[in-house]
């Protein structure tokens, strides 16, 4: 045995590893955490492996993705360096990429090529199924690199937005068990109108795919299956090409103002207008679609019986209709800047017992 051949870690370390942990951001098979050793499951592929320039350009993939976000460039940059802050650095931005548009476009490849990126046990394409409970949820986002949540719906993301929130921003979320939080986010859908962002947002870049691959015979290829070899062909020289991307961490970490997102703001805006119109007029109908009828029935008969809104339901009703998580101030802080009558300011704002109450058309029992 050579003597000055080194391993990783000592016989005398090997017998000590303690378990296994989930490392991205970590290139070695063997970590210490706390003065422990564990083995590293986050294998790195042979893609991640490579080292060197491109030897060629890799056109159809870069064509794609194109194509894929629009003929937008400035939306292509975007998408290339997020994704080479994760796959070069380890860093893994907490924003999310929201990607709607036509069917055909390519969403399916781009996913494709990130399994071929990252392996596909690395990868998880997670659609309307596994959305139905978080026992169901949580195996498709453990020890993840990059989760793409596919065919997004209106009730799944009212549903579950404080999930998606907390898997994008924060180091875990509980599904059941304590799940680490390690994959990048794409959110997929056919239509914007499924999505619900709120002004101020800082976790979602939202864009519209461009044309149906179709339309332009596979960029020139003729066909998905040609396509698709070229893609292949090209894997290698794409990974030491994200490799040679001049990569900026603040840029992953702060999503764009498109105008998508603008569009998908104002709808959200519109939700907050109807709700402070029903609250105003005390229009009990709107809220006929809570979930929780005991709210319902409480808020009804303050509503018909008192003329009077229970401050404490604001967040309750709004967080039941657009699974949102906003407190009770901050509901109280976005009504007031709609209303200019002064209804939701702290001056109409009366105690009774234990609850606060707000009375729209200023009469008090």
């Amino acid at each position: 045995m050579a003597k000055n051949k080194k391993y990783p870690l000592s016989i005398h370390q090997l017998m000590y590893i303690h378990g296994k942990r989930y490392r991205p951001q970590i290139p070695s098979k063997y970590i210490v955490e706390n003065g422990i050793t564990y083995l590293n499951t986050a294998v790195p592929t042979e893609y991640m492996m490579l080292k060197g320039k491109p030897e060629k350009e890799p056109k159809a993939i870069l064509d794609l993705l194109f194509n894929l976000f629009g003929s937008n460039y400035e939306y292509f940059q975007y998408f290339l360096n997020w994704i080479a802050c994760y796959y070069v650095l380890g860093i893994r931005p907490l924003t999310a990429i929201i990607l709607f548009g036509l069917e055909g476009t390519g969403k399916g490849i781009l996913y494709y090529i990130m399994t071929k990126l990252y392996g596909e046990n690395n990868c998880s394409q997670i659609n309307a199924e596994s959305f139905k409970n978080d026992y169901k949820l949580a195996p498709y986002v453990k020890d993840k690199r990059f989760v793409n949540f596919d065919e997004i719906t209106l009730s799944i993301h009212k549903n579950k937005e404080s999930f998606f929130k907390g898997y994008i921003s924060n180091a875990s979320i509980e599904l059941g068990e304590k799940i680490e939080a390690h994959g990048q986010c794409l959110l997929t859908a056919n239509y914007f109108t499924v999505f619900k962002i709120n002004e101020g947002d800082r976790r979602y870049t939202c864009m519209e795919s461009g044309f149906k691959l179709e339309e332009n015979e596979f960029l020139g290829f003729g066909s998905y299956e040609a396509l698709k070899a070229q893609i292949d062909s090209e894997l290698p020289d794409f990974s030491k090409y994200l490799k040679s991307y001049e990569i900026s961490v603040s840029l992953a970490n702060k999503p764009l103002d498109t105008l998508e997102k603008g569009l998908i703001i104002g709808l959200s805006k519109s939700y907050l207008q109807d709700f402070h119109s029903a609250i105003v007029n005390l229009d009990i109908n709107y809220f006929s679609r809570l979930r929780n009828q005991n709210l319902y029935y409480s808020m009804e008969n303050d509503f018909k019986f008192k003329s009077r809104v229970n401050r404490a339901h604001l967040s309750k009703a709004y967080n039941d209709l657009f699974g949102d998580n906003v407190t009770t101030d901050n509901i109280m802080k976005q009504l007031r800047a709609i209303n200019k009558e002064g209804i939701f300011e702290p001056n109409n704002i009366y105690h009774s017992g234990n609850n606060h109450y707000i009375y729209p058309n200023g009469k008090r029992d």
